[in-house]
Parts: C-alpha cells; structure tokens; sequence
C-alpha cells in the first residue's frame, strides 16, 4: 500500500478514535438510562476496538478466519458487559 495512503488512513482512524473516546465521555454527563447508556458506551467500544484491530494491528491481512473470531470476541465481550451489568 502507498505509504502516504497508508498514513491518511491512520490518521482518519486516529481522529476517528479521539471523536469516539470524547462521546463516550460525553454520554457519561448524560442523564439517560444507565442500561441504554451502557449499551452505547460498549457500542462505541466495539467499533475503536475494530479500528484498532484493522488498522492499528494489521489484523485485516490475516486470514478471514482469524479476523472473524477476533470480532466476534469482541463483540462478546461486550455484549457481556452489557448483559452483566
């Protein structure tokens, strides 16, 4: 891959992240209910934990398979703290 395209890649997911980390605080100072709030919050957690998977670690070059358990254990994850809570 180009470097350069390479580079705007990253640096789209990085801001990307630092949008989602500052709505995550945000619905923190929100006064919803908590179990919707958490919801979210995992929601949001799930996609950085995505982002960062395929383009941080460079999980999207391993085989599908691989990068099919990796969402899904994170989408476990989760989905337990949500349903645990």
């Amino acid at each position: 891959m180009n470097r350069r395209l390479r580079r705007s890649k990253l640096d789209l997911a990085w801001s990307t992240l630092v949008v989602l980390a500052l709505a995550g605080v945000a619905l923190a100072y929100r006064e919803q209910s908590i179990r919707l709030g958490i919801a979210v919050a995992m929601g949001i957690a799930w996609i950085k934990a995505v982002l960062i998977l395929e383009l941080y670690m460079d999980v999207r070059l391993a085989p599908i398979v691989v990068r099919a358990l990796l969402m899904i254990w994170a989408a476990c994850c989760a989905g337990m703290i949500v349903i645990l809570h």
